[in-house]
């Protein structure tokens, strides 16, 4: 309550002095603010109130929620103006007001109540609109509920070739097109994100950013699953650009967290760094996110950095925490991705028990994918790893740690690339390569390439 949302409903002046002489006489009132602003009635008496004004007056019921929505409209608290049109019987204001501020609402991972304001709505009215369709599956996608999402998802492809229906920022059709492939993503189908982003990708509609962006991400992480790191690293840095100009927050924050692992896996841990550094002024700003599961993958990147610098302990903290949001979100990919990252930290911290029930936990996700990508290969290379490395005595099995430059050497030292070529893709020269190398292979006490990719192999650097 407050009195101008009261004169206004009510019709009539004076609500100031009523609600303070409520508030005086003790009547049930709670003031809100310490101007006296707002206030709250005790909610059952307000639910005995509204429902005596139902069964006595319903069309006069209706009335008061109409002039409640539109001053909840006119003074931007959009979600009481959605209740209260759809209280009040007026769908089509309702879904409007939806399509209007869905996006905001997205973007604020606000996504139960997205839910609930369509929901609300009469389910024929949700059925044969695809827009709405599309919202309900996008959202319900975000809360990992797939199967549902899938059918809603459906009923709105339906309607996608009608070029003149928008929902939100751009076409339903580019929604349609973008949630299809996210569809894929929550399933684990590396295969089926690729088959349906590349082709959605290429098509160019106008006002498509906010949707591109999220394409983007799906297939730069399925990319990236597939073994084409360099094309992940592209994508998702075009991702991560195009969420920031469309302010499209949940793919940002997923975009960044999977670009700081990539750049990490290329050897480029600056970069790695400075996505990581997004990702925590992103959260600053929208402090929603903290419990996203798109966040997970953050957490999943700063684990990974903690653990090259020798803090397992801090490492592990984030990698439990990743994975906790990633199942939350049950986001496949993802899970078993923070799993099997989990277990080489475990493995590093003398965990042997820890780290194989880890992987275990890895697997046993990567088995309900449709199409992991090279997970399973990731995953049998680790477990070869763990059964070959004898418990250690001390948490660092070297004497010295490689350095963030020697780490991005050593992963290009395991490709068909010669030590020239490794110079160009790193952009230093090849005198700089031949010192980082000659220094990999005296910390790691080995004479020759091969067997320095299979010590770091050992030793859960690769």
């Amino acid at each position: 309550l407050s009195a101008p949302v009261c004169d206004a409903v009510t019709g009539r002046s004076g609500s100031v002095t009523m609600l303070r002489e409520l508030e005086r006489s003790n009547a049930f009132l709670i003031p809100l603010d310490m101007r006296r602003e707002w206030y709250s009635y005790h909610h059952l008496f307000r639910e005995l109130l509204r429902h005596e004004l139902a069964i006595g007056d319903p069309e006069r019921a209706r009335d008061l929620h109409r002039r409640a929505s539109a001053w909840h409209r006119d003074h931007d608290d959009p979600s009481e103006a959605i209740h209260h049109a759809t209280a009040a019987g007026e769908t089509a204001e309702a879904t409007e007001l939806i399509l209007r501020h869905w996006i905001d609402f997205r973007n604020d991972a606000r996504l139960e109540t997205l839910l609930a304001w369509v929901d609300a709505l009469p389910p024929d009215s949700v059925a044969t609109d695809p827009r709405l369709c599309l919202v309900r599956a996008s959202t319900l996608q975000e809360v990992g509920r797939i199967n549902e999402a899938e059918h809603w998802l459906e009923t709105a492809a339906r309607g996608a070739d009608d070029d003149d229906l928008q929902a939100g920022p751009a076409s339903l059709a580019s929604g349609v097109a973008a949630s299809q492939s996210i569809n894929h993503y929550f399933l684990g189908d590396v295969r089926g994100v690729a088959e349906t982003a590349r082709p959605a990708l290429h098509r160019q509609e106008t006002g498509s950013g906010y949707w591109r962006c999220a394409l983007l991400t799906t297939f730069g992480v399925a990319e990236f699953l597939s073994g084409q790191t360099r094309s992940a690293a592209s994508l998702l840095d075009d991702a991560v650009i195009l969420s920031e100009q469309s302010h499209h927050s949940l793919a940002l924050v997923h975009a960044l967290g999977w670009c700081s692992l990539v750049h990490a896996e290329v050897g480029e841990p600056a970069r790695a760094d400075r996505a990581l550094a997004g990702a925590d002024a992103l959260q600053r700003r929208e402090p929603g996110l903290a419990n996203y599961f798109g966040m997970s993958m953050t957490h999943v990147a700063r684990g990974e950095r903690l653990q090259r610098q020798g803090r397992f302990a801090e490492a592990d903290d984030e990698l439990t925490r990743g994975a906790e949001l990633a199942r939350g979100g049950n986001a496949k990919l993802d899970l078993s991705y923070a799993l099997l990252i989990h277990a080489g930290v475990k493995a590093r911290l003398g965990d042997r028990d820890a780290a194989e029930a880890l992987l275990g936990s890895a697997r046993e996700v990567a088995r309900t994918c449709v199409d992991p990508g090279r997970l399973t290969e990731l995953m049998a290379r680790a477990e070869a790893r763990l059964r070959l490395r004898p418990a250690p005595a001390t948490v660092a099995p070297y004497d010295e740690e490689l350095s963030d430059r020697e780490i991005a050497v050593l992963r290009l030292l395991r490709t068909d690339l010669n030590q020239r070529e490794i110079g160009e893709a790193l952009f230093v020269s090849f005198n700089t390569i031949k010192t980082h190398v000659k220094s990999i292979y005296r910390k790691l006490d080995v004479a020759t390439r091969t067997d320095a990719v299979a010590r770091a192999r050992e030793l859960d650097l690769l």
